[in-house]
């Protein structure tokens, strides 16, 4: 067990499951022993960043796009979607085979990461 670490504030995906947050909450509570939880989705936590409670929140993320109406501080989980293919994970990939098409963009990947950072490094 690791020593009292304070309350905790966690954002999380308006996409996580009711059983993942049990789950993070009993690993913070039993493990971690934390002495107080707050659990908040992403959309909303945005907008209170910039002051509003109701708007369309756009999450880019490497995996995915989310969408996710906020109404008065409450996520609209009925229109929310998730579009796994327009992450940027996926726009690198094909910004990745269209470079490699053209000649001259060929071996542009391994000459960038000779000099340092390399797939799988960080700078």
């Amino acid at each position: 067990e690791i020593g009292d670490e304070g309350a905790v504030m966690v954002v999380d995906s308006p996409f996580s499951t009711r059983q993942q947050r049990e789950e993070m909450a009993q690993v913070l509570f039993e493990k971690f022993n934390v002495a107080g939880l707050f659990m908040a989705e992403s959309g909303p936590m945005s907008l209170y960043s910039v002051g509003k409670t109701s708007g369309l929140v756009i999450d880019l993320g490497h995996t995915g796009v989310g969408v996710s109406p906020v109404i008065e501080g409450q996520t609209h989980h009925p229109g929310a979607c998730l579009l796994k293919e327009l992450g940027g994970a996926a726009h690198c990939e094909r910004l990745r085979g269209l470079l490699g098409a053209r000649p001259e963009c060929r071996g542009w990947e391994e000459r960038q990461w000779r000099g340092g950072a390399g797939p799988g490094r960080r700078h």
